[in-house]
């Protein structure tokens, strides 16, 4: 795969005489059960604290949110969920889509009403979101049987890679473990983590990590209950496993050291991870009218340093990328420059890459191609499509990934090499590249546009269930729109690190 040619952190192959730079900064991290259940069923006043909530969102650089829901579409009578009022003042410009509630359609969990209530707002980007589900839950709306109601909901874990600056790269998780204190609670704990733990090791291998959320661990609890597991055991497993360290094992935390809202972190891939500080910000998230908490969790920040090597840009001054058109701070520089670092693309006649220009199948059939190494093959004598003879420039392209089985053309029998590829398009060209893997949740895309009856909804769902596509701001996969040069280029890059 080409990510074995990926610059390394802090390079530069502009040809700018970019020179590399050992560089530390600090950032304010804050996890926050906002308890956003609807008010008659949760432990706090959401519909009073969630737009108090809001502004004091600003100190911290990046905020990981549990139990903030969003409202279905269309909206439940005399029910309400306070997301809109969460985010209301939060100035921070990076922030993912919240998940859809699934109202009872979620196949591998019917009994879900709600997402996972698992949001971030950052001010460095971010990738797409990868959202998980834990394996198994406890408890419907009827507790009497000891579970605290996480049947409801698709209560799990969400992972992005945050991008703090040129090459330098941290996986932040976000997590809301099972609830409850019975044995089976208990033993789903377990799995929770050993889910988790397999997700790091596929995912983010040798990299830095930070872990946040509500653990729902009382890790002063030491002595196993009837289900031969304890809380303390649970999480010591889980850090040994990962190499991932509690904030607390190199902060003094004096008494908060056991509370269930935790951050953990590991240093990886150049950039290491230092905490300097450990504070509940319990005079922050306070009502001034009666000094009542805004959440029945308490809000906890921690300040992580971060060292690495870096370039002092991303794509060089102007003119000195690889690409002209390709330069500074561009969006898509470190994903474009990764292309061409691969061969995978050598640009236009003119230079450039011409980034917003949609790719055409043919273009296509070129980028995977030279993405897979460009195979040793031999093209038929006789050509499949009509409208590619031998003679076409693309023609080895094409007819490899016909050998591939990775496209079969249209229904008229030719391939239509000059149009443009769409993103439902793109998504089946990737997903049968990778050979057409089964899909986590068949027919169950997770974008409000693909519906379980789309033609493309698999191949889609794929996409997103690794982490190739979060979709659009508004929530949508956008399906028939084009796809641009730049997003194919992230999407090859991101198909690459899976």
């Amino acid at each position: 795969m080409l990510g074995t040619v990926a610059p390394a952190a802090g390079s530069s192959d502009a040809g700018g005489g970019a020179v590399e730079i050992p560089r530390t900064e600090s950032f304010l991290a804050l996890t926050y059960n906002v308890a956003g259940l609807p008010a008659a069923l949760s432990g706090s006043e959401p519909h009073i604290n969630s737009p108090l909530i809001s502004p004091l969102l600003n100190d911290y650089d990046l905020v990981l949110l549990q139990e903030d829901w969003v409202d279905p579409v269309p909206p439940i009578p005399n029910v309400d969920f306070h997301h809109d009022d969460i985010v209301g003042d939060a100035l921070h410009p990076f922030r993912s889509v919240p998940g859809r509630p699934p109202l009872g359609t979620d196949t591998r969990r019917p009994s879900a009403l709600v997402a996972d209530g698992l949001n971030r707002l950052s001010d460095t980007p971010f990738g797409p979101i990868r959202r998980r589900m834990w394996p198994g839950c406890f408890g419907g709306a009827d507790q009497s049987d000891g579970g605290a109601g996480d049947c409801l909901s698709q209560k799990g874990f969400s992972m992005a890679r945050h991008r703090l600056a040129s090459g330098v790269e941290v996986d932040i998780y976000n997590l809301h473990a099972e609830a409850g204190g019975t044995v089976t609670d208990q033993s789903l704990q377990v799995q929770d983590y050993d889910a988790l733990a397999d997700f790091i090791e596929l995912h983010s291998v040798g990299r830095a990590i930070i872990v946040g959320g509500d653990t729902n661990l009382h890790t002063d609890q030491t002595h196993p209950d009837a289900s031969g597991s304890a809380d303390f055991d649970i999480w010591s497993d889980f850090q040994a496993r990962t190499g991932i360290a509690d904030v607390c094992a190199v902060v003094a935390c004096g008494g908060d050291e056991h509370v269930i809202d935790k951050f953990a972190f590991r240093s990886g891939g150049g950039v290491t991870l230092t905490p300097l500080s450990h504070a509940f910000q319990d005079d922050v998230f306070i009502r001034e009218s009666d000094s009542e908490p805004l959440s029945d969790h308490r809000a906890l920040a921690v300040e992580f340093q971060w060292s690495a090597i870096v370039a002092p840009t991303d794509c060089g001054p102007a003119g000195a990328g690889v690409f002209p058109d390709v330069v500074g701070m561009h969006a898509f520089c470190a994903e474009i420059e990764w292309l061409a670092d691969g061969g995978v693309t050598g640009g236009y006649a003119d230079g450039g890459f011409h980034p917003t220009s949609p790719v055409t199948r043919q273009s296509m059939a070129a980028f995977l191609y030279r993405y897979s190494g460009s195979p040793a093959f031999t093209a038929p004598t006789e050509p499949t499509f009509p409208d590619v003879p031998p003679s076409h420039p693309f023609f080895l392209e094409i007819e490899w990934l016909v050998s591939e089985a990775v496209t079969g053309g249209f229904a008229d029998g030719g391939y239509h090499p000059g149009t443009t590829v769409s993103r439902q398009a793109m998504a089946s060209f990737l997903h049968r590249l990778a050979g057409a893997p089964v899909v986590p949740a068949p027919g169950a895309a997770g974008f409000p546009d693909v519906p379980p009856s789309h033609p493309f909804v698999n191949a889609i769902g794929w996409l997103e269930a690794v982490g190739i596509t979060g979709g659009f701001a508004d929530g949508g996969f956008h399906p028939t729109s084009a796809v641009s040069r730049q997003a194919m280029a992230a999407f090859l890059q991101r198909y690459d690190a899976l």
